[in-house]
């Protein structure tokens, strides 16, 4: 019978051993001693922070993960689980051994208070790709690691899998800066002629507002939450107070109730009698088929969108 559960400090020994024929595995070498070493002194830390979990069959341990975070990496954002390790003994392979140890780390981390897990993978290595495919891990967007630049970067929500499609909502965070900020980009590229902007209004927006840094000062001044489906950030809405401030949705996401959901979201956490919205005559559909009213225009008095008019809506709210 096989047991998932996670680390004890008695298992150090032999998950230093079954890191060394993983690392023969992979490399054709054993590690040199002071590899050997420095992955050892992590363990402990990972173990004391119940960042490892093992399967146990017979009394021995066939498998392992590990999970890594801010405090061991400064490139890993806070609230992202960093999946460094996964390995199953080859006798143990082929048995859903795998699959059931990523299953219990991905709730596990959950529990832990991160929000995300990220990995990577070989490009060859059919046999993890397919792993975490199953697991409903997703490519991840534009992060790489310098001296890994060949692997495959993936993502996925923490906790229990999403039935497929369905929309999560959840406050926004360090790590979802850059996804989101491309998003935007994508978005200012496809209403850009609708909304009569030129070439060079639409450049500049996203030269000055479609960066993670940028992203970053939203998270700081707004409330920001973004929609996830199918482990992929997918949408994006910030509010101030009762002020719906921005919202995007990946184009080729759109029609799926994204954008709905997210607006909904600010609607249920308004505590003001009037929601209110500016808007280009792009989202001005969207904003009326969510009950809100033309009440007239909003001057923009900075940046690219300088001098021109926007449409001010507002939706009156029941028994508040």
């Amino acid at each position: 019978m096989m047991d998932v559960r996670t680390a004890k400090e008695p298992d150090a020994l032999h998950l230093v051993d079954l890191w060394t024929e993983f690392m023969i595995e992979l490399h054709g070498v054993a590690p040199a001693t002071a590899d050997r070493d420095a992955w050892a002194s992590r363990l402990h830390r990972q173990i004391a922070k119940s960042q490892v979990c093992v399967t146990e069959t017979g009394g021995a341990l066939v498998g392992f993960a590990g999970v890594i975070d801010h405090s061991e990496r400064d490139f890993i954002p806070p609230a992202v689980a960093y999946l460094a390790d996964l390995y199953v003994t080859p006798n143990m392979r082929q048995r859903g051994v795998g699959s059931s140890l990523l299953g219990f780390v991905i709730e596990h981390v959950a529990s832990c208070e991160y929000v995300v897990v990220w990995t990577n993978t070989s490009e060859n290595n059919a046999s993890a790709r397919g792993c975490l495919a199953r697991a409903s891990f997703r490519p991840l967007d534009g992060f790489s690691l310098p001296h890994l630049p060949e692997q495959l970067y993936l993502q996925r929500r923490a906790g229990a899998t999403l039935p497929p499609s369905e929309i999560a909502i959840r406050p926004m965070q360090e790590f979802d800066d850059l996804p989101v900020s491309c998003i935007v980009s994508d978005c200012y590229r496809l209403i850009a002629e609708p909304d009569g902007l030129t070439s060079e209004q639409r450049d500049r927006m996203i030269a000055e507002r479609c960066q993670p840094a940028h992203m970053a000062s939203h998270r700081a001044r707004f409330t920001c939450h973004i929609a996830e489906q199918d482990a992929r950030v997918v949408g994006f809405i910030a509010a101030s107070g009762s002020d719906v401030e921005e919202l995007f949705v990946d184009p080729k996401h759109h029609r799926r109730g994204i954008a709905t959901a997210l607006f909904r979201k600010v609607e249920a956490d308004c505590q003001d009698s009037v929601l209110t919205v500016g808007t280009t005559g792009f989202g001005l559909p969207f904003y009326q088929a969510m009950g809100m009213q033309v009440t007239g225009s909003r001057l923009v008095t900075f940046g690219p969108l300088e001098g021109r008019q926007l449409i001010q809506l507002e939706k009156r709210r029941p028994n508040q």
